[in-house]
């Protein structure tokens, strides 16, 4: 099959287009988006890159689930390019498997790690897609369960447990939400940002996530977050004067219309019990959000 644009880097050996497009999935990552999350992932809140202690984690985990395995197979959900090049720099055969062909050929244009191996590059879908059984030694995802509709979610994780060998690995960064935070009022948010008590990344996590606004943007009945809908509630909140200039600016830039499904901490990993053995893994403390809401999972398949 002639491919639709040419390989970006010498190192994708093959770039196949299977499966069936989600098509307001591709239109999320196109645009302003996906110039997010090619320019300046320093920037970028979920980026690996915008934590130096989720980079230093992330090696970690992938080191542990290739130890003993000379050229481990690697499976990336996505196009994260802070974890592919953490598999070619630790000589593993990676795999990238993504629904957006825009980003997998933008991202692909940030791989640090200069290697003459391979990528080979899948478009499809994480739910139904030609790959075999019983095949990677490690999967690894970067918020990707937060892009799986809730009621898919079983499948989701049974389709890993499927591709990886026995006793394979699996090494996620997952958004939750933390049942022991409690919801704040905006103001209170606000307050701590102008006393830079908080950063810009938890200011908008925590108004997003944990405030008096989120209910707003929130489908309980299928744990569904509408960024939107968190924007235009929190513009009404600042025509009220409920919300600094300051705080708005801080994060009007990063306004763009995403859906993400975000479970309950101990619902998801009720969920992922059922395929995995999960360790224990200290969390980064970078951030105030790293330490109880974007959270890792090392997980080793159950037989």
């Amino acid at each position: 099959m002639k491919p639709l644009f040419e390989p970006p880097s010498p190192r994708i050996a093959s770039l196949c287009f299977m499966g069936i497009d989600t098509k307001s999935k591709i239109d999320e990552w196109k645009g302003d988006i996906a110039k997010q999350h090619t320019t300046d992932r320093s920037n970028y809140l979920a980026a690996p890159s915008a934590g130096p202690n989720v980079m230093r984690i992330y090696e970690e985990l992938i080191i542990r689930a290739a130890q003993g395995k000379s050229n481990f197979k690697a499976l990336v959900l996505g196009s994260t390019p802070e974890l592919r090049d953490f598999v070619l720099k630790h000589k593993g055969q990676l795999h990238s498997i993504d629904i957006s062909l825009d980003m997998m050929h933008k991202t692909s244009k940030l791989l640090k790690e200069q290697t003459d191996q391979f990528e080979h590059m899948l478009r499809s879908d994480w739910l139904e897609n030609p790959l075999a059984d019983n095949y990677f030694d490690v999967v690894i995802g970067d918020g990707v369960a937060n892009n799986i509709a809730l009621d898919k979610q079983d499948q989701f994780f049974s389709n890993i447990h499927r591709v990886l060998k026995p006793g394979g690995h699996l090494v996620l960064r997952e958004g939750i939400i933390n049942p022991n935070r409690k919801p704040a009022m905006l103001e209170e948010i606000d307050k701590d940002f102008q006393e830079k008590k908080i950063h810009w990344f938890d200011l908008l996590i925590n108004m997003y996530w944990y405030s008096d606004i989120s209910p707003k943007c929130t489908d309980q009945s299928c744990s569904q977050k509408s960024f939107i809908k968190f924007y235009d509630a929190l513009e009404n909140e600042f025509l009220k004067g409920r919300v600094s200039k300051k705080a708005i600016d801080a994060v009007w830039w990063f306004r763009k219309n995403l859906n993400h499904t975000i479970m309950n901490k101990f619902d998801l990993i009720d969920l992922m019990n059922k395929y995995f053995q999960l360790h224990p893994v200290d969390q980064s403390q970078d951030y105030e959000f790293t330490k109880d809401t974007f959270l890792f999972f090392f997980g080793q398949v159950k037989k």
